[in-house]
């Protein structure tokens, strides 16, 4: 246990706690909890909108730091965009 390690006190109730803990395990009345195992499941899955809507951003921020050049098409769609 943790406590242990560290040299602290552990209060009794603790001990019990984890030594009924162990025995259900030993017993087979409960599964052992692991700690840390990993990313499990597939994530979040983004619909079209979602996507086209992260694109757009990620351009417009682009865009303003200067990591792509702005066309003219682009310029009037965003003028557009404002009136």
């Amino acid at each position: 246990m943790a406590l242990e390690n560290s040299n602290k006190d552990v209060p009794e109730c603790l001990r019990e706690l984890h030594e009924d803990y162990k025995q259900k395990v030993r017993d087979g009345d409960i599964d052992r909890r692991r700690a840390n195992i990993g990313f499990i499941g597939k994530g979040y899955k983004f619909d079209a909108s979602e996507e086209n809507q992260i694109k757009e951003f990620r351009m417009e921020l682009s865009k303003e730091y200067g990591f792509t050049e702005q066309t003219d098409k682009d310029e009037l769609d965003f003028e557009n965009q404002q009136n």
